[in-house]
């Protein structure tokens, strides 16, 4: 049946004018270069070419300067995010995009109001070649069985029909308590060579289950593998997932309002970038200026095909630290790590920014705590959320100190055993958040 579903695919594309096809191609052969070769330098200039001709025709950016001219080169261009476009939405749009020729995309609103985006029809054919791209990195192609883990619902639902002819099923999480996960696992367990998507958070709760109970015998599953989305991929997760299950599990990075960014090839370490479709910048935290290889700064995406409604030095509220990584002696630039999200960064006693991955990494060796969740009330105060494995006895003092030492003795810490941690409407579960009422990152 996979076959016929190929099929299906290809001659409908065919009809189309082959656009995935051609699509396709143009990723592999770019994205097969090395990142400081010539070629790819004559690449991004023309695409940044590219996207400044459509800017003539976005409001926005005549009106930055009283002369209504654009600056002249594209790094003088304004860093935006999602608050300066909700802001000035309409100027956001390309006049020469009318409304029904624009398709509307909308995030989850998990943390906040939905945001809403619309791209053209250029766009569309290039995420739909991206998502068929990066699933054959994992040996799945169209057609191939594919299951997602998603809180489902009736905005997210698709037709009968199109799951058929995708060979696509959903696996709704937003329970996910050991009877549910047991739910889960009769579903896998059943499902020969698909690939499954899901938010890491949903793999950390499965991986968690096998630590508590055990792992499955040898050839218990027979799946392609696993993609992490949304938040990063804790390495006791990915460990966990690929034991239990024999395949690989990679993490992606991607967002609703550009596509697939960046994603792991098994056997390597960074999240190589698609640098066929987007120009990747790190900026500084708290100033816009570039960030050096190996800091913790914002990641600020630019899309070089979205006419209809250009993201250009986008502010993503994401945090992480570029790199590099060898691949079949190529150097391709990569996101080596993603460290949160900027409104949830939290500061240590004297208003520092702490890493979330600094944070993550106190609580690895604590084996008895199967989930946690910190929380930043104040300046100096924090509430620690834990879920304990069953019988466990946890070492507080051990742990206090650990937390003290990184974000200063005088601070005050919180612990609080529960049974659950509360799930957000999309489906993802967040370890970190803070909730000062005035964090300078509050409106990315």
């Amino acid at each position: 049946m996979s076959l016929f579903r190929n099929s299906i695919y290809n001659i409908y594309d065919f009809l189309q004018g082959s656009y995935a096809k051609k699509n396709f191609g143009i990723l592999q052969l770019i994205n097969s270069r090395d990142s400081d070769s010539e070629q790819m330098t004559v690449y991004n200039n023309e695409q940044i070419q590219r996207v400044m001709q459509y800017l003539q025709d976005v409001p926005y950016y005549q009106d930055i300067n009283t002369a209504k001219a654009l600056p002249n080169t594209f790094f003088e261009l304004p860093v935006v995010n999602k608050e300066i476009i909700r802001k000035n939405y309409a100027k956001f749009i390309s006049r020469k995009f009318s409304d029904d020729k624009l398709v509307v995309r909308k995030t989850s609103g998990s943390s906040g109001t939905p945001f809403v985006v619309k791209q053209d029809i250029g766009k569309r054919r290039k995420i739909q070649a991206e998502v068929t791209y990066y699933y054959q990195v994992l040996g799945c192609k169209p057609g191939d069985p594919l299951i997602i883990f998603r809180a489902t619902t009736e905005r997210t639902k698709i037709s009968k029909i199109s799951r058929y002819l995708m060979n696509y099923s959903e696996i709704d999480v937003r329970g996910l308590d050991d009877n549910s996960i047991r739910r889960v696992l009769e579903i896998l367990s059943k499902s020969k060579s698909a690939l499954c998507v899901g938010y890491s958070s949903t793999l950390d709760a499965i991986g968690d289950y096998f630590d508590r109970n055990g792992y499955p015998e040898k050839g218990a599953y027979n799946l392609k593998g696993f993609i992490s989305t949304s938040e990063a991929l804790k390495e006791q997760t990915r460990i966990a997932i690929e034991k239990a299950f024999e395949c690989p599990c990679i993490s992606r990075y991607s967002n609703m309002e550009q596509g697939i960014i960046a994603q792991e090839i098994s056997g390597y370490q960074g999240h190589i970038i698609n640098e066929a479709h987007y120009l990747v910048e790190l900026l500084k935290i708290d100033q816009d200026l570039p960030a050096v290889d190996g800091e913790v700064g914002r990641i600020v995406i630019t899309d070089y095909f979205n006419a209809g409604m250009p993201f250009v030095r986008y502010d993503t509220g994401d945090l992480g630290i570029l790199g590099y990584v060898e691949i079949d002696g190529n150097r391709k630039r990569c996101v080596k790590s993603i460290e949160g999200r900027i409104t949830d960064v939290i500061f240590d006693i004297n208003d520092q920014p702490v890493s979330p991955h600094q944070l993550s990494v106190s609580f690895w060796d604590a084996e008895e705590i199967s989930q946690f969740q910190f929380i930043q009330t104040a300046k100096g105060e924090y509430l620690v959320k834990l879920i304990l494995k069953y019988d466990s006895q946890i070492n507080e003092k051990k742990l206090k100190q650990r937390l003290l030492d990184l974000l200063g003795e005088d601070s005050k810490i919180r612990f609080e055993i529960v049974s659950k941690i509360e799930v957000l409407a999309s489906g993802k579960r967040k370890y970190i958040i803070n909730q000062m009422k005035d964090n300078k990152y509050f409106l990315f």
